[in-house]
């Protein structure tokens, strides 16, 4: 599961449900406007937190049930926010990254260390494409599009899903 939260803490009960309900394995949220200060946890979960300080917009979390083995092995909070998280199971391992990139910020998609195979990424890129269901294209869109194609990523989004997000 992945969402933007833009704030995390009144809406915890029902995040609580929908991932006891759905059965939810890992959740990767953006926007949890957490701070340091703000305790947050969740039952059955590991909670790997990636708080900003510098702004009102901000912070990453992923919940990952206990009974799976996860490593945070890398936190990017400069323009664009990702955590680089390896995941083992009994059949494969694979690199999970979160991402947030606020409207103001450069994406700087080449930080991220992408991965040749076993790599996924999801998150909030703030940009605009025809391939995940806008009707056009922004600058964002075309730069994610292109690093995308670069590095042999396979978009799962699909236009033609329910939408899922609401402004």
């Amino acid at each position: 599961m992945h969402w933007n939260a833009e704030s995390i803490l009144n809406k915890k009960t029902e995040l609580e449900h929908i991932l006891h309900e759905k059965n939810i394995n890992i959740c990767c949220i953006q926007e949890t406007h957490l701070t340091p200060q703000k305790s947050f946890k969740v039952r059955g979960y590991q909670c790997l937190r990636s708080d900003r300080t510098d702004r009102s917009k901000r912070g990453i979390l992923t919940l990952i049930r206990n009974n799976i083995n996860a490593c945070l092995i890398e936190t990017h909070m400069e323009d664009s926010e990702y955590q680089v998280i390896r995941i083992q199971t009994k059949t494969a391992e694979f690199h999970l990254v979160n991402f947030y990139c606020p409207k103001d910020r450069h994406l700087a998609l080449d930080t991220i260390p992408a991965k040749a195979s076993n790599f996924i990424v999801v998150g909030d890129f703030n940009s605009h494409s025809q391939s995940w269901g806008y009707d056009h294209l922004d600058w964002r869109g075309e730069e994610v599009e292109n690093w995308q194609d670069d590095k042999g990523l396979i978009l799962l989004n699909s236009p033609f899903d329910c939408p899922t997000f609401y402004s």
